[in-house]
């Protein structure tokens, strides 16, 4: 199976907006690398409450790297 991720990489992108899986409760996620997520998790089935904030947080975090782009 070809993800996104995996293209964008082939194709010489920089993939930013890494996540940390802390705070999530899972099993497996093929969208982890180095033990983050690839890009922002919402799990709007069980932790629906925490979406703004994280939304928020990733935001704030990405900020940097699409300016400098």
């Amino acid at each position: 199976m070809i993800f996104i991720y995996d293209q964008v990489i082939e194709n010489g992108a920089t993939v930013v907006g890494a996540w940390p899986t802390d705070g999530y409760s899972f099993e497996a996620s093929k969208a982890i690398i180095d033990d983050e997520f690839v890009g922002l998790v919402i799990d709007h089935d069980n932790q629906s409450d925490l979406t703004d904030e994280r939304i928020d947080a990733w935001l704030e975090m990405v900020k940097p790297d699409l300016v400098a782009a």
